[in-house]
């Protein structure tokens, strides 16, 4: 299926645009840094077909979703913008699919939800929070944290030659990934719009605040108690694979890993073969459609 124009909605008052597809029960898919709801044209399209109503939202900041006045891009916040959408669409519950922050923001939402609110949670190269452990090769992994928090530096260097950075962060991300022509195209496309590299760049600085507030860091920190399902890639330039074996300590309910050889940061996109009928048949599974 071919994505339509996006839809807009007040959540929180902030006008998030989305995608939809399909009808029944909700699933929300969140996409992370740096790409936009088009990442999960073939997942929609998919779910619509499984009987879902498959939603995919823009992020706060990311063009067309409006960029917040207070500038607040905590994962507490993230995981509110996700309950909020779901009130927001007149449901009551959903099945939840996370990327990257977009992981971050499912994780937030899940640990913060009444248990009668998430009916499954899924997760993509993001491992649990509770499991990434300071090392020196996790540091190396994950050094964009530490360098965009210069910030005037950051920025400039992000809308330097039209954003070049972003062809150096898919690549050093996904080494392996032969094509991602079009998603980068998509993402120079949005981070063009005033005020996105600042808002995209936020969501690094709003991280690194929260680590001083230890009510966030506890909740965050959370078990988590639906079924769960998380997929990694062994060639992942930002996550090292080590955190994966720690995940299985992070869940109450049930709760499948798996880790991907071939497969870089971004494995529904690298891998949509495998791994978008794996979330369709885990949704089916445990949050089936009516």
């Amino acid at each position: 299926m071919t994505l339509s124009d996006p839809k807009t909605i007040d959540v929180g008052g902030t006008q998030l645009a989305y995608f939809e597809q399909g009808s029944g029960p909700l699933v929300v898919c969140v996409h992370g840094y740096p790409d936009t709801a088009h990442t999960y044209e073939r997942l929609l399209g998919a779910l619509a077909d499984a009987g879902y109503r498959a939603v995919a939202p823009f992020l706060r900041g990311y063009h067309p979703s409006a960029i917040p006045a207070d500038g607040d891009y905590s994962g507490i916040t993230l995981g509110q913008d996700v309950l909020g959408l779901i009130r927001a669409l007149g449901e009551s519950s959903a099945a939840l699919v996370g990327h990257d922050w977009g992981a971050m923001a499912v994780y937030s939402a899940t640990m913060q939800a009444d248990p009668e609110v998430i009916d499954a949670l899924v997760t993509l190269a993001i491992p649990h929070p509770r499991s990434l452990k300071p090392s020196l090769g996790a540091i190396w992994k994950a050094r964009h944290f530490i360098t965009y928090q210069f910030k005037s530096g950051a920025v400039k260097r992000l809308k330097a030659k039209d954003f070049a950075h972003l062809d150096h962060i898919y690549k050093r991300w996904a080494p392996t990934w032969s094509d991602a022509t079009e998603d980068i195209a998509r993402a120079k496309a949005c981070f063009r719009n005033p005020g996105v590299p600042e808002a995209a760049l936020g969501f690094y600085w709003s991280w690194r605040a929260e680590q001083g507030d230890k009510e966030a860091r506890r909740t965050l920190a959370r078990r988590i108690d639906v079924p769960s399902l998380a997929i990694g890639g062994a060639d992942d330039g930002a996550v090292g694979p080590k955190a994966w074996a720690r995940t299985t300590g992070c869940y109450n309910g049930h709760y499948e890993y798996e880790v991907l050889d071939g497969v870089g940061h971004f494995p529904h996109s690298e891998a949509p073969d495998v791994v978008v009928p794996r979330v369709v048949d885990f949704l089916k599974t445990h949050a089936p459609p009516q």
